[in-house]
């Protein structure tokens, strides 16, 4: 999960694949390149994730607004993976403001 620290200029991921069961994650290069603001319905996932995890939808929108990954650690995190909600959570947590103080 390092590769979310790494710098870059690309962070556009469709949310409705992140919020689809990640046992599947069929995510390609094509949806990376997909704004994850594109509509309503994908801000809708994206809060439901959210609730989800317990975490904060500011929390969430920080790690992906203007973050600085690039393409090719998104491609080799979301390639093949079979990451849960569980992981998800864990995510989402290690960007909260008291693990950012720790």
């Amino acid at each position: 999960m390092q590769h979310l620290h790494r710098p870059s200029t690309v962070c556009e991921m469709t949310m409705q694949h992140l919020y689809s069961p990640f046992t599947v994650c069929e995510m390609t290069m094509q949806h990376l390149r997909r704004p994850f603001t594109v509509c309503s319905e994908t801000m809708q996932h994206l809060h439901s994730i959210v609730a989800v995890c317990g975490v904060t939808m500011q929390h969430l929108l920080d790690l992906f607004t203007g973050c600085k990954t690039t393409i090719h650690p998104l491609r080799t995190l979301f390639t093949g993976c079979s990451v849960t909600m569980q992981h998800l959570q864990g995510v989402l947590q290690a960007f909260s403001p008291q693990a950012m103080e720790a």
